[in-house]
C-alpha cells in the first residue's frame, strides 16, 4: 500500500489514506484519472472527464488560477522503476494551501 492524502471537495476535507493502485484512484476520484499539477514535490491524480462531469465542488492550490473539480488524490514521485511513493509532504502544511471552491449553479 502507498501513503496518500485524499483531498475531499465535498466535504472539504484533507485526510490520509492509503492506495493499492489504478482501481483505488479511479473510485476516489470518481472515474478516469488524468495527472494534475500541484506546487508541491508529488504526484497528483484528477479525474480526467471533470470539466464535463456534474462536479460542482472542487480545490484549488493557493496562488493558481484554475480549480480542478472533483476530488484529488497526492501520492509521492514516482521510482526509478515507475513505482508509487509514500507522499511525506506535511498534511498540515497542506491544509493551508489548498482552497477549497465550487461552481455557480
Amino acid at each position: 500500500m502507498t501513503k496518500a492524502i485524499f483531498i475531499d471537495s465535498k466535504n472539504q476535507t484533507i485526510s490520509p489514506i492509503e492506495v493499492t493502485g489504478l482501481t483505488d484512484l479511479q473510485a476516489l476520484v470518481g472515474g478516469w484519472i488524468e495527472l494534475g499539477r500541484c506546487p508541491i514535490n508529488a504526484t497528483l491524480y484528477v479525474n480526467e472527464e471533470a470539466n464535463i462531469k456534474p462536479f460542482y465542488f472542487g480545490f484549488a492550490f493557493s496562488g493558481k488560477t484554475f480549480p480542478y473539480w472533483g476530488n484529488g488524490v497526492l501520492i509521492g514521485l514516482p521510482d526509478a522503476e515507475g513505482a508509487d511513493t509514500d507522499l511525506t509532504f506535511p498534511i498540515e502544511t497542506l491544509k493551508e494551501m489548498i482552497i477549497f471552491t465550487r461552481k455557480a449553479t
